[in-house]
C-alpha cells in the first residue's frame, strides 16, 4: 500500500485510502491542499464526518457497493476546514494486496464546473461573464460545427495561439474515429433538449492527441430565432493515464496473489509428503511397542501434533484461496453416513480424556444418498464440532443432524466457555479468533470458522449461533442439498 501512496503523491487528483469501513488511512498532498486540513485532522476518522451529503450509514452502504462491484462513482460534498464546501467527482476502487483490502478514492474537484453549469442555467448574461473566466474550455458551435465563440481555456486545450481559428469547423480537430460519436451527441441533445456527456479525443493545433470529457448542451434563443450548442471541454488525459496505471497496479497485485497461492500450495505439498511418511512410521512403531506404554503415549502426542501441523497448512491454503477468490465448488452424490463417520473421527482425534458427554442424534437424517459438495460439507461439520470440543472442558456436546425441506440441518450445542460479546461480531473474520487472552489457552490459529462461513455461504446456506459466556454455544447451519435415494445404497 505504501508503494501505491508513493505513486499517487505527485498525482493530479486527490487520493484518499480508506479501510472497508470508511476510516481514512492516508491522503495525498493534492487532497490535503484542496480540503485545507492537516493529515492528523483527517486520518483515523470516518470520511462521512467531513461530508455534507453523506451520513455514516449512507456512506457505508455505498462502500458495500464498492466491495461488491469492485468500483463505484459518486459525488461527494466535502466541508473544507475553512467552512467552505468543495464538490468531488469521485471514482472508488477496491484495492487488494496480499489479502489486505482497501478502498481507494480518486477525486476530482468539480466545484467550479458545477458552479459554471448553474450560472449557465440562471441567465444569458451571467453565462457570458462566466464564459470568459471559466477554467473549463467552452465553445459555442452551430449545428454544422462551425465555431461561433470560444474562451481562453478552450484555446489553451487546443493549443491555439491566435484568433484565426475562430469560425473554423470544430470537426477538423476531432479524432477521425470520434466524429460520428459527437455528431450523434449533437442530434440527441437537440432532439430531447437535454445535456449529453461523452468522451472523445481531439487533435490540437500542435498535433497532440488529448482525451476530452465533452458536455453538449443545446440552446435556442427564441427572440432572434438562433440556435447553437454549448460545448464544455475538460482535458482528462492525465486522469486516463492515472486510471490506466492504477489498473496495471491492480493487475500486478492479482498476479502476485496467484504466485503466492502457487507457492503456498507447493510448500504445503513439500511438508505433507514427509509428514505422511512419518505418520505411517509412527503407526508401525505403535504396533510394535503396543498400547498402554509410556513410549506409546509419547508417540501419540507426536502424531497428534503432526496432524495439527498438516491441518494448519491445509487451512492456510484454503484461506489463501478464499482471499484470492479462487475457490471452486464440486457437487457429487454421497451417503449421509459419511457425515456421521466424519464426526466420530473428529471426536476420536480431539476429545482425549475430557469429561464431556458426546451425543449424536441423526434420526431426522437417516440413511440417504444426497447431492452436494461432500468435501466442503464434511469440512463445515468438522470445524464446528472441533470448535465445540476445543472450548468445552466439562458437560456435554450435543449434535443434531437432519434434512428439512431439502436443507441439511446441522446443530451443535455445547456447555463450553461461550463467546464474549465483544468477539461475537468478529467470530468469522479472517485470521481473528478474538483477543489474545481468549485464545491463549486454546489450540488453533483462528481461521477454521472463517473457512466454515465462506463454505456455507458459497453453498447457498446460512450459519448462525447463540451463546452465553460461561454456559455454552449453539451453532446452526442450513445447507441446500438434494436427496437422491433413501436407504443404504452402494455408490
Amino acid at each position: 500500500m505504501d508503494n501505491l501512496m508513493n505513486f499517487f503523491e505527485e498525482n493530479y487528483e486527490a487520493i484518499i485510502v480508506m479501510d472497508k469501513t470508511g476510516i481514512v488511512e492516508n491522503i495525498n498532498k493534492v487532497g490535503l491542499k484542496q480540503i485545507g486540513y492537516n493529515k492528523e485532522d483527517i486520518i483515523g476518522h470516518h470520511l462521512s464526518k467531513f461530508s455534507k451529503n453523506y451520513s455514516e450509514e449512507l456512506y457505508n452502504k455505498m462502500l458495500r457497493k464498492v466491495i461488491k462491484n469492485k468500483r463505484y462513482n459518486d459525488i461527494f460534498y466535502f466541508r473544507e476546514k475553512s467552512g467552505k464546501e468543495i464538490i468531488w467527482d469521485s471514482h472508488l476502487y477496491l484495492w487488494r494486496n496480499s489479502g489486505d483490502e482497501k478502498i481507494v478514492k480518486v477525486a476530482k474537484n468539480i466545484s467550479k464546473k458545477l458552479k459554471l453549469e448553474e450560472c449557465l442555467r440562471e441567465s444569458h448574461e451571467r453565462f457570458f461573464q462566466a464564459f470568459e473566466k471559466s477554467p473549463i474550455g467552452i465553445v459555442l458551435i452551430s449545428e454544422d460545427m462551425k465555431i461561433i465563440e470560444e474562451n481562453e481555456s478552450f484555446k489553451n486545450i487546443l493549443e491555439i495561439s491566435d484568433n484565426r481559428y475562430l469560425k473554423r469547423n470544430f470537426k477538423k480537430n476531432i479524432y477521425v474515429d470520434d466524429i460520428e460519436k459527437i455528431e450523434n451527441g449533437l442530434k440527441e441533445s437537440k432532439k430531447y433538449e437535454n445535456t449529453k456527456k461523452i468522451d472523445i479525443r481531439i487533435v490540437t493545433q500542435k498535433r497532440n492527441l488529448r482525451d476530452i470529457s465533452l458536455t453538449i448542451s443545446y440552446t435556442k434563443q427564441v427572440e432572434i430565432e438562433k440556435e447553437f450548442f454549448i460545448l464544455q471541454l475538460e482535458d482528462i488525459t492525465n486522469e486516463k493515464i492515472t486510471n490506466e496505471k492504477l489498473k496495471l497496479l491492480i493487475k500486478e497485485s492479482q498476479s502476485l496473489n496467484k504466485i503466492k497461492d502457487s507457492l503456498l500450495s507447493n510448500i504445503s505439498h513439500e511438508f505433507r509428503t514427509p509428514l505422511n511418511r512419518i505418520s505411517i512410521a509412527l503407526d508401525l512403531l505403535i504396533e510394535e511397542i503396543g498400547k498402554g506404554t509410556a513410549e506409546n503415549d509419547l508417540i501419540q502426542i507426536i502424531k497428534k501434533s503432526m496432524n495439527n501441523i498438516l491441518e494448519y497448512l491445509e487451512n492456510i491454503i484454503l484461506m489463501s484461496k478464499i482471499v484470492s477468490k479462487s475457490l471452486t465448488y464440486n457437487l457429487e452424490k454421497f451417503q449421509t453416513k459419511e457425515i456421521i463417520d466424519g464426526i466420530l473421527d473428529i471426536k476420536e482425534k480431539n476429545i482425549g480424556n475430557k469429561n464431556v458427554k458426546f451425543e449424536i442424534n441423526d434420526k431426522k437424517l437417516g440413511d440417504k444418498i444426497i447431492w452436494g459438495d461432500k468435501e466442503k460439507i464434511l469440512k463445515i461439520v468438522s470445524e464446528i464440532v472441533k470448535n465445540s470440543i476445543i472450548f468445552t472442558q466439562i458437560g456435554y456436546i450435543k449434535i443434531n443432524l437432519g434434512i428439512v425441506e431439502n436443507m441439511l440441518e446441522i446443530k451443535v450445542k455445547d456447555t463450553g466457555i461461550g463467546i464474549p460479546e465483544d468477539i461475537k461480531e468478529r467470530m468469522f473474520n479472517i485470521l481473528e479468533q478474538g483477543d489474545m487472552s481468549y485464545k491463549k489457552s486454546h489450540s488453533g490459529i483462528g481461521i477454521g470458522l472463517s473457512i466454515t462461513k465462506t463454505y456455507v455461504e458459497g453453498l447457498g446456506g446460512t450459519i448462525d449461533f447463540i451463546t452465553e459466556v460461561g454456559k455454552g454455544t449453539e451453532f446452526k447451519v442450513m445447507i441446500p442439498i438434494e436427496i437422491i435415494k433413501v436407504g443404504k445404497i452402494d455408490i
